[in-house]
């Protein structure tokens, strides 16, 4: 598959008033923006720490204590965006914890019967490439330069 267009995050790619959240290893990202063309104004941002990736490493299991901590931050992100922005497109994806254990069905399943939200596992591939354009957007680029893009969890 073919990531440079981005198409994998279609119907994201429409101007409007658009949300995001990460569910990565560590942390459950939220950021609301103001899509326009090549623009991306943030209106809005949140994280919160539920460490779901605690001993996945290990057993290959998200624990039901992570799932639940997860789930309840997932339920105060989409309560605030809708008291904040209404109904809103919400994109929600899960990494490296989450594609790793061998429970990811049961706890994205989980996910979407406690909030609605459908989670979209990244492969490695798609997780360095959106982290790589998140991490550039907010900057003014020069095109003699190159970049590098860190993601510490």
């Amino acid at each position: 598959m073919d990531f440079s267009d981005q198409n994998y995050l279609d119907p994201f790619n429409s101007p409007g008033i658009k949300g995001a959240i990460d569910i990565g290893t560590n942390t459950i990202l939220l950021l609301i923006a103001d899509v326009s063309n090549d623009h991306v104004r943030v209106l809005h941002e949140e994280q919160r720490t539920p460490r779901i990736g605690k001993g996945v490493d290990q057993n290959r299991v998200i624990s039901m204590e992570a799932m639940e901590r997860a789930i309840m931050v997932l339920i105060e992100y989409r309560d605030l965006i809708y008291e904040q922005y209404g109904v809103i497109p919400v994109m929600v994806t899960a990494t490296s914890a989450v594609r790793d254990a061998s429970n990811k069905a049961e706890f994205m399943m989980l996910i979407e019967e406690a909030t609605g939200y459908r989670v979209r596992l990244l492969s490695g591939y798609e997780e360095a490439d959106c982290t790589f354009r998140g991490g550039l957007s907010q900057l003014e680029l020069d095109s003699e330069c190159t970049y590098t893009v860190i993601d510490i969890g």
